[in-house]
């Protein structure tokens, strides 16, 4: 996969001590296929030049998984796992070049002395974080397809294509999260038996809380930390990240390799984000099979506060840098699917940060505020973007509404309709009100009292 989610250092470094070498490079012709699915392979492939496609097999034929350009890895589950088989059919679409390593390579000493998995580390886990990112994006799209069948009275064919297209995506989406899960656990057993006891439980508390801090918060908690143990500001923020307390993160500093602490608390809280967004992968493809299914019964309670946290989760990367403030005074909980949840206020968060980013708003900034009242639960998203026309802001909530010209994401549009219909079907009431620089979402929902 690309390599977005590793530090341009540590791929650089990677990238020459293990993939310099002429006499382990392939050069693949357009349309030449690399691996079948379910072939054994033991190399980990590295893209030098062009772009490799994989491809699933499922009940309705050949679909395409991802796409992986120049300076991505290729193979990391099957060269890493116990399983050393591709799971899909990877081919060129154009002419390619390939580096490669097996399972014979020797490990090229780093200036850390980091054993070979750990030098690996980075790269594992970003596969993992994004292929559940890709088939996540493939999920929704694919929802996206359905619902505008359902509108176009296709029903009897719908019903048929949702039903296979779940099928197939849930196979996928189970392989990814069974092999996070296996890998999550060879992790804690390996930290365990060649590392520290600080660094286990840093691990260990990673991915049984993940992120728990708003930026506001971790801004507060990292000046703490830079005052009264004089860290520098990048240090004092991966220690602010763990939620270890200052008198904590003090006894840690005075332990050998104290630097490195905070890696085994990301890797953690990483593995802890691939199961949040498992989760709701899972839920979008029981969304998909419950197209053109009415008056679907909403039997499970949800956490307003929990359900919040978990879409910012699934959002890290677009609110990156937003300042998020949240204000959660909620005590009711909901009778609602923890997943319908999710997707609203998923879609609410992500077209209220496409809308500053497309204007490059100044200091972008979301408020989410959710209290109690009688006899239900209020929660609104507030942003400081451009704000609504007031010729368009009554048709927001109508289907196949976008404010946008390149057709791609919609943030005014299919989601909101999407929300809409949540919201309603749980008895609940949206609204929204708009002016430049303020734009505030509100819901209102009953609670289960």
């Amino acid at each position: 996969m690309t390599r977005h989610f590793i530090p341009t250092e540590e791929f650089q470094w990677l990238k020459q001590a293990y993939f310099d070498d002429p006499t382990r490079v392939i050069q693949l012709e357009e349309d030449e296929v690399l691996l079948t699915q379910g072939a054994p392979n033991d190399r980990l492939f590295l893209v030098l030049k062009g772009v490799l496609c994989a491809y699933l097999d499922g009940q309705h034929g050949q679909f395409e998984l991802f796409r992986a350009p120049k300076d991505s890895f290729v193979g990391v589950s099957s060269f890493f796992s116990h399983h050393p088989y591709s799971y899909t059919t990877l081919i060129a679409s154009e002419k390619t070049t390939i580096a490669y390593i097996d399972e014979h390579q020797q490990r090229v000493v780093d200036p850390q002395d980091r054993s070979f998995v750990e030098q690996f580390m980075p790269v594992v886990m970003a596969s993992l974080l994004e292929r559940q990112y890709l088939m996540q994006r493939t999920a929704v799209d694919k929802f996206k397809a359905m619902r505008r069948l359902l509108q176009q009275e296709k029903m009897a064919m719908l019903g048929e294509l949702s039903a296979g297209i779940a099928h197939e995506l849930n196979n996928a989406i189970s392989v990814i999260s069974r092999r996070a899960d296996w890998l999550s656990e060879e992790v804690q057993e390996h930290i365990q038996t060649t590392a520290s006891t600080q660094a286990s439980s840093l691990f260990q508390r990673g991915l049984s809380q993940g992120r728990n801090f708003t930026s506001e918060d971790l801004r507060h908690r990292r000046r703490q930390l830079e005052t009264s143990h004089k860290l520098p500001s990048q240090q004092a923020r991966k220690w602010a990240e763990t939620g270890l307390s200052t008198e904590d993160v003090g006894r840690a500093l005075h332990t050998p390799h104290a630097e490195t602490l905070p890696t085994f608390w990301e890797w953690g809280s990483a593995f802890h984000d691939l199961h949040v967004a498992s989760q709701h992968s899972a839920h979008v493809v029981q969304a998909i099979k419950q197209l053109g299914v009415p008056n679907r019964q909403a039997d499970d309670v949800a956490s307003v506060a929990e359900t919040i946290h978990e879409a910012l989760v699934l959002l890290q990367n677009q609110i990156r840098h937003v300042e998020v403030v949240q204000k959660i005074e909620v005590t009711s909980a909901l009778k609602a699917h923890r997943g319908d949840l999710i997707q609203v206020w998923l879609n609410l968060l992500k077209n209220a940060c496409e809308s500053m980013f497309e204007a490059n708003t100044p200091a972008p900034r979301l408020s989410i505020h959710a209290f109690d009242t009688k006899g239900g639960v209020e929660i609104s998203i507030t942003d400081n973007g451009p704000g609504i026309p007031d010729a368009l802001i009554h048709r927001i909530f109508a289907p196949h509404f976008t404010t946008k010209n390149t057709g791609s994401s919609v943030s005014l549009g299919l989601g909101l309709a999407i929300v809409r219909q949540i919201v309603e079907h749980l008895d609940g009431e949206i609204d929204v009100e708009s002016q430049p620089g303020k734009t505030r979402f509100t819901v209102q929902l009953p609670t289960t009292t």
